[in-house]
């Protein structure tokens, strides 16, 4: 995440992707991973754009906080669909991967466009993405067992600690890149659809010694994808109400 907003220039028209950050329960820093990210980016904290279900109302909110100031980070925080259903927006689909943000603004009918120097950043607790917006996503997951309150850190704040060594942190940030050149730039081979970015990114991430870098990213994909989903919450289903479930063989359909 930090390597791709020093570098988005060069992913401007090849595209990066939607960042999804889930946790298995609130509390445990997903928001405060992206604030920090904004904070080595831009020297401030990345202001978020809370998550709303209608697209309509969130491609607003979105607009306002694209208005209201430049920053290197677009944080949809807090995702939440009802049902157990999948994120799908339009206006996130459309916009995040492509070279040019392009948005109606209701009302006028204008047209709001600048480049698409952000990286979007979605996070959620559990939540499923739809098909596409997964497979242009980087999935990243937070884990904890227990209860995140019960944490101490012993004073140490990670956004308090960013700000006093910012200077320090993109210092390191800029030597990791030139390392990377130093040695001829060797490209990423893992596999993403934006390969532009893999090839750059995962070539980077391999050569400062993180051979692991997006090998278990299908695992994870599989689990926000909402179509896979749907058909692990038939399975689930079919087991807790024992039945009955329904078998296909042969384009012909039987109960079982």
């Amino acid at each position: 995440i930090f390597l791709t907003g020093l570098l988005v220039s060069k992913f401007v028209d090849t595209g990066k992707p939607v960042v999804l950050v889930d946790g298995n329960q609130s509390r445990v820093g997903k928001t405060q991973l992206v604030q920090v990210a904004g904070i080595v980016l831009d020297g401030e904290a990345t202001t978020i754009v809370d998550f709303k279900a209608d697209d309509t109302e969130l491609a607003k909110a979105i607009l306002a906080n694209l208005n209201s100031r430049t920053q290197s980070i677009l944080l949809v925080d807090n995702a939440k669909v009802a049902n157990g259903g999948a994120i799908n927006s339009p206006t996130i689909e459309a916009n995040s991967t492509a070279p040019l943000i392009s948005m109606r603004v209701v009302g006028t009918g204008k047209t709001f466009e600048r480049p698409n120097d952000l990286i979007w950043c979605i996070t959620m607790n559990h939540t499923r993405g739809s098909p596409d917006l997964v497979a242009r996503s980087l999935p990243v997951r937070f884990h904890y067992d227990g209860n995140p309150a019960d944490r101490d850190f012993g004073g140490r704040d990670p956004k308090d600690y960013a700000r006093r060594h910012r200077i320090q942190l993109l210092g390191e940030l800029v030597g990791i890149v030139n390392y990377w050149n130093q040695i001829g730039r060797p490209p990423g081979v893992a596999r993403h659809s934006l390969t532009k970015w893999v090839e750059v990114i995962g070539g980077i991430m391999v050569a400062i010694g993180f051979p692991e870098f997006l090998t278990n990213s299908d695992d994870a994909a599989a689990e926000f994808n909402d179509s896979l989903g749907d058909v692990a919450a038939l399975a689930e289903a079919a087991i807790m109400t024992r039945g009955p479930a329904v078998v296909f063989i042969n384009d012909t359909v039987s109960g079982a």
